[in-house]
């Protein structure tokens, strides 16, 4: 039971999805990545990313704004019982970011109760359209208690102009 004396479940892809947001943020700092380890890229994270998480197949979406070092980052999740994400990322290598960003988790009545926190380092393959993520994330009270925890990987796309076909 949260303080408003309701109950609240967070499921694991609620909690997948949102470290999925994370990744995206990250992944949005990243430049494009060939899969190639250790490969380094200079690309800029600036732009909107697609994340897919390792395993759940969950997909999240990310956009990162400024650069070319640091910027802000904001990400969307397919469960509408958690908020845009917001925060900051920044680089920390060559090819290599690392991101924070927030947002609430809504019970069913639409009131935030909880907020959820991820963390993540990206590596960016050259080319700058791919990275793989690794991201962590908290979920706690508005006190700061943390009521659940987990990590992941994620590999993100970043999205591209398409023109049109007709």
């Amino acid at each position: 039971m949260n303080h408003h004396g309701t109950s609240t479940k967070i499921t694991g892809t609620t909690i997948v999805l949102s470290v999925l947001i994370a990744l995206a943020v990250v992944a949005a700092t990243a430049g494009e990545t060939s899969g190639q380890p250790g490969a380094r890229s200079s690309a800029s994270i600036a732009g909107s990313w697609k994340l897919v998480v390792d395993g759940s197949g969950d997909v999240f979406f990310g956009t990162y704004n400024g650069g070319p070092s640091e910027g802000t980052v904001t990400f969307s999740s397919p469960d509408n019982s958690i908020s845009l994400t917001h925060g900051q990322w920044k680089r920390t290598g060559p090819g290599t970011y690392a991101d924070t960003d927030s947002g609430f988790i809504y019970d069913e009545n639409g009131i935030a109760i909880l907020i959820i926190t991820f963390r993540a380092e990206i590596e960016v393959a050259p080319g700058g359209n791919t990275a793989l993520f690794n991201f962590e994330f908290d979920v706690t009270d508005f006190d700061g208690t943390v009521v659940d925890s987990g990590a992941a990987t994620a590999v993100g796309t970043r999205i591209r102009v398409q023109p049109l076909t007709m």
